[in-house]
């Protein structure tokens, strides 16, 4: 299995569309994409394209896996990732903000773990 990784001089559809979900968020004149989450704590998110698929990272921690859909009814499927105690301990401040913004959009089916 070869993956195909997208250097930042060659911006895909599904890339520029995981940075434009962040892009009203993210704190300006700074590099990269840096939230101010609501408890003022700020967390960097960092994007990996592999395949047609991007993988978003808070603070170098995975919070899930973005692909182009296979159904008419959305564009793409955000896959959250399973973290341990995740169930019974809740959803992280990352994890949350995460799911909200991708939840928000209306071409993007999300999968909860």
């Amino acid at each position: 299995m070869t993956a195909t990784v997208v250097t930042a001089t060659q911006k895909s559809e599904i890339m520029t569309f995981v940075e434009g979900i962040f892009e009203s968020s993210k704190i300006s004149n700074i590099s990269g994409i840096i939230i101010e989450l609501y408890s003022g704590r700020k967390v960097k998110i960092t994007t990996t394209e592999v395949n047609n698929s991007v993988i978003v990272y808070a603070d170098n921690i995975k919070m899930g896996t973005l692909t182009p859909s296979e159904s008419k009814a959305y564009k793409y499927v955000f896959q959250q990732h399973y973290r341990k105690g995740m169930k019974k301990n809740g959803l992280t401040e990352n994890e949350l903000f995460i799911k909200n913004a991708f939840k928000s959009e209306d071409s993007v089916k999300f999968h909860e773990a």
